[in-house]
């Protein structure tokens, strides 16, 4: 759902993916392991892949903490392109 939000604002399939893959697998990493704790907090607020207390894939975090923030994130991204798409493609 993300992804086909993210695509439809950018009325592009390849950058809604490239996107998409980048806030879930690799922007996490990035900040969890460069950012300090700065960092970490950005990285609690992307949608990421959380998988136990394996601090490579993000700062843990309970799985309805992750659900929670990735259903979020795929709703701002729907209701984005729903208001874009009625305004660019009436």
């Amino acid at each position: 759902m993300l992804g086909v939000g993210l695509g439809v604002l950018l009325r592009s399939t390849a950058g809604g993916v490239g996107i998409g893959v980048a806030l879930v697998f690799v922007l996490p990493p990035v900040l969890a392991f460069g950012g300090g704790r700065t960092g970490e907090r950005l990285s609690q607020v992307l949608p990421a892949l959380r998988v136990g207390d394996d601090a490579f894939l993000a700062v843990p975090t309970s799985w309805p903490v992750g659900l929670a923030v990735a259903a979020g994130w795929a709703a701002v991204a729907w209701t984005a392109a729903a208001v874009t798409l009625v305004r660019r493609d009436v």
